[in-house]
């Protein structure tokens, strides 16, 4: 089964490309369904 995950963000994005990147190569799972930011370019 696997999770949801809500990523608030409040610049570039790096460390949402962190995690994600984690969650990837670790194999948790983890489904990321929403993303939330302060900045529209992000």
């Amino acid at each position: 089964m696997l999770l949801k995950l809500a990523i608030l963000i409040s610049g570039r994005g790096s460390n949402m490309r962190a995690i994600l990147n984690a969650v990837k190569k670790q194999g948790i799972p983890i489904n990321p369904v929403v993303v939330i930011s302060n900045k529209p370019t992000a």
